[in-house]
């Protein structure tokens, strides 16, 4: 009677200890431990019997990808998990159309500051579908060194929502 006394105390043991892991910030520790104790567990059935033993080892192969996959596909939506689980990323959802950039490579403007290398450039905003041309102003990066102010600048690409220009 004391193997299967042991067997369940440490099969309590284990599950107790992964479960504190969420809880705990121990980097792993408390799951390491848990783990052990489920294994000490399987150890101990199997001095109850051969068949007992083949049982839990069975059983705790078969549960415990079964118990991980319904764990992250349920814990998610639960009152705890919905303030520790990050929300879907908005590209992922397709939910926020892609930002069309305020200007096109090989576009021309005027650098309004110095650009050493960073600063404020003007060009034509040609995203209106009305063919008229306002002023865009955008913050730029120069990609030649320092440029004066009313120098003419050319946009050679458009990187993290800022336009890399050298002198035309």
């Amino acid at each position: 009677m004391f193997p299967l006394l042991c067997a369940i105390l440490l099969f309590a043991v284990g599950l107790t200890l992964l479960a504190a892991e969420f809880f705990i910030p121990a980097h792993g520790v408390t799951a390491g431990l848990g783990l052990l104790a489920l294994l000490a567990g399987v150890i101990a059935c199997f001095f109850v019997g051969q068949w007992v033993g083949l049982s839990a080892l069975a059983a705790g192969a078969v549960l415990a990808p079964v118990g991980a996959a319904s764990w992250m596909r349920i814990f998610p939506r639960t009152w705890l998990g919905r303030r520790v689980v990050l929300p879907p990323s908005a590209k992922a959802s397709g939910a926020i159309a892609p930002r069309m950039a305020p200007v096109r490579v090989g576009q021309t403007g005027v650098a309004l500051s110095a650009m050493r290398p960073s600063g404020v450039c003007e060009f034509d905003d040609l995203r209106g579908d009305t063919g008229s041309r306002n002023k865009l102003r955008i913050q730029s990066i120069s990609d030649f060194g320092e440029i004066a102010p009313g120098t003419r600048v050319r946009v050679i690409c458009f990187a993290d929502g800022r336009a890399t220009i050298r002198p035309v």
